[in-house]
């Protein structure tokens, strides 16, 4: 061996290129780390590895990516528009291209099996026989529309799980994950591939001898169609792509959100923070032990700017060099309090935590002087800070409950203490069932009954994980960790503040649980006074509903029958009414026809329908129309619903799932689905008109 001409710098001997070494094969993806998964792909997408250069990048790059993307959702990141789940989510797409490239996956349009854009196939694959779609015996491609990605994830997390177990515990979990995120990017590709042919027909009505940088970077900026994909359509083509236009229009786009970033979607950090943290003046957190005590301060800041003194009206910030007051971090809220001596009395507004081991008070000054050097005696609302301690508690109680009910695939996705709520997301794809929604309810508040000690010890962070306590992925931790124990039932990293034990906490109510994005929900809830509270306005509604029915409490039993048995007469009724809509019978479907050509289009709206009767009028309209396209609207409760339909021998032409994506946004909603079948939401009501005709003008256009 020869010595490094630049010692102390890292040779690059990770594990599979010791695999690699220890194996005899001459490349990484040789050894056994990875060929396993170089095999799931061969067998996914039909396609032979070793015989031809570029194939077997592309079967590579699916392998590893496959690897990449499973160690990733089973840490507990989602695919998103920005930071780790921005990472991941290039990955899986990238993959997902490559995926394409080789003939696999979910194909676009119809007809025999294609790459991507309907071109040749790789140099070195078999050609497609026009009329089965088969690529001989030993390369048949996946059915047209069925994912591949996640089967290959899915042999990632059998590999690995005998020294990753963790993956086999979420491997359900990081199936949907990528099952999820495989189908999304079908669909932008599949929208994509529309836009493209629409900009080609502009391109070529107006003579163009390329394809302009600016349509390119909208398709790639607003709708995320990938550039290279749309390179290689314009290639198909026989048009380039104006890259100089594109790259002036990400230019601009950059230029544009450095001017508004605020840095990770916080307020932006004053530059003086950071040199201040250099001089080593850490603040000391003197808040779990107390809410008051005095404090020296250190500097004064005011319009960002620093100030050696501020008076009454001025609105600053303060610098201390120890404080009672917790600054907003790790999902808890500031502090809030007074702060004075002899000379000024300040209201501390908030409390932030601008940089790590920097806790800033955010003071508007009520009367005198403050100085830099001056002490000052600093009071945290005691109340406030007590109502928070409280649902910091109630939240590591839920995050226990959830994972023994729901499973251990639940993580942590974010979270907000505040004094009068707990708000925490979670990773986790289904809704709650009402009884999975009691069962969580009924543990927390189990647990509360049980006035378990909640205990708080520091403890060097490998040694606070080998006890097992729960840390979240993303935060950054010190050498020297918090761990708050709930004994028997939670035990977790947290530098907040807690209750001292969990009777403390009183009571516990969920007041909502839903989805906030692919794979995430959220779970808003109350404990103490607020759920009291809560518990006592539903108390009071019955009763009010009663008074409405007449019906004391005593009664109920009686009267119970009776209200029974009207509500089904009730549920009958309604039951006919829709099944008398849904059959075409009094709803006035002839009249409402139309003919575009050949084709019998049909638009209609609704008045109080939900998105189960419009899909079943669609499918009534298509067994009258026999062939045609049926788009149907309506309003519920303050929303847009949205629905349309094409009967199966238009599917080629028309694309339903197409059709309510361009209309959706008209209504302040999105929505898609397959060829035949798709739906949308919105929130704007008032729009619903508009939409439909828009729609109708799109089918008649096409």
């Amino acid at each position: 061996l020869s010595p490094l001409p630049n010692p102390c710098i890292d040779t690059g001997m990770g594990l599979e290129r010791l695999a690699a070494v220890v194996q005899g094969k001459h490349s990484n993806y040789d050894c056994d780390l990875l060929m396993g998964i170089i095999e799931e792909t061969c067998k996914v997408t039909g396609q032979k590895y070793g015989s031809d250069p570029e194939r077997d990048i592309s079967i590579r790059v699916i392998a590893d990516h496959a690897r990449a993307a499973a160690f990733l959702v089973g840490d507990g990141v989602l695919p998103s528009n920005e930071g780790r789940g921005y990472v991941l989510r290039r990955i899986i797409r990238r993959a997902l291209r490559h995926g394409k490239l080789l003939g696999g996956g979910p194909l676009l349009g119809g007809g025999p099996k294609k790459n991507l854009l309907g071109g040749t196939p790789h140099r070195g694959q078999e050609p497609v026989n026009k009329e089965t779609g088969s690529m001989g015996p030993e390369k048949k491609l996946l059915d047209q529309g069925e994912p591949f990605f996640c089967k290959i994830t899915d042999r990632v997390v059998k590999n690995f799980s005998d020294a990753y177990p963790d993956l086999q515990h979420h491997s359900t979990f990081i199936h949907r994950v990528v099952q999820n995120e495989e189908e999304g990017f079908s669909n932008t590709l599949n929208f994509g591939v529309q836009r493209m042919e629409e900009i080609l027909k502009r391109v070529r009505k107006e003579k163009l001898d390329r394809i302009p940088g600016d349509e390119i970077f909208k398709l790639y900026d607003t709708f995320g169609f990938p550039v290279d994909l749309a390179a290689e359509y314009a290639k198909d083509s026989g048009l380039p792509l104006d890259m100089d236009g594109f790259n002036k229009a990400m230019q601009e786009q950059k230029e544009k959100a450095a001017a508004s970033w605020k840095g990770s979607g916080e307020k932006s950090v004053a530059p003086f923070f950071n040199e201040f943290l250099k001089s080593g003046k850490p603040t000391r957190f003197m808040g779990y032990d107390g809410t008051s005590g005095e404090a020296k301060v250190l500097a004064i800041l005011k319009d960002q700017s620093p100030t050696d003194s501020a008076t009454a009206g001025d609105v600053v910030q303060l610098l201390t060099d120890q404080t009672p007051f917790y600054g907003e971090s790790g999902g808890q809220v500031g502090d809030s309090g007074t702060a004075f001596n002899d000379h000024v009395r300040m209201e501390i507004i908030n409390t932030i935590k601008p940089v790590a081991e920097l806790i800033v008070h955010e003071a508007k000054i009520i009367q005198g002087t403050v100085k830099v050097s001056d002490t000052l005696t600093l009071e945290v609302d005691a109340e406030k800070r007590s109502d928070i301690a409280l649902n910091h508690s109630a939240t590591h109680l839920l995050h226990a409950a959830l994972k023994e009910i729901l499973g251990d695939h639940i993580k942590q996705a974010g979270s907000l203490v505040a004094p009068d709520r707990l708000r925490f997301d979670y990773t986790h794809f289904s809704p709650l069932t009402p009884r999975e929604k009691n069962r969580i309810a009924e543990r927390v508040n189990e647990k509360i009954r049980d006035n378990i000690d909640v205990i708080t010890r520091e403890m060097p962070v490998e040694e606070a994980v080998k006890e097992g306590a729960m840390a979240l992925f993303g935060e950054k931790y010190g050498n020297e960790v918090r761990v708050v124990s709930v004994a028997g039932f939670s035990k977790e990293l947290c530098g907040g503040t807690h209750t001292s034990a969990t009777g403390n906490i009183g009571l516990f109510k969920i007041i909502s649980e839903g989805g906030i994005a692919s794979g995430v929900r959220r779970i808003e809830a109350v404990t103490g006074t607020a759920a009291y509270q809560s518990m006592k306005k539903d108390t009071e509604t019955l009763a009010s509903i009663r008074s409405m029915l007449k019906a004391q409490p005593e009664e109920e039993v009686k009267r119970s029958k009776k209200i029974h048995e009207k509500s089904r007469a009730m549920e009958k009724e309604i039951a006919g009414l829709k099944e008398k809509i849904v059959s075409g019978k009094g709803s006035g479907l002839t009249d409402d026809i139309e003919k575009v050509g050949e084709l019998s289009l049909l638009v209609k709206q609704f008045e109080g329908m939900d998105a189960k009767t419009l899909r079943s009028f669609i499918d009534s309209a298509k067994n009258q129309l026999g062939s045609g396209v049926i788009v149907v609207g309506s309003t519920a409760n303050g929303k847009v619903l949205l629905a349309a339909g094409v009967t199966h021998d238009l599917t080629k032409r028309y694309h339903a799932g197409n059709i309510l994506k361009e209309v959706a946004g008209i209504v302040g909603g999105s929505g898609g689905g397959r060829p035949d079948m798709a739906q949308a939401g919105g929130t704007q009501t008032e729009k619903l008109g508009e939409a439909l005709a828009r729609a109708k003008e799109i089918v008649k256009n096409a």
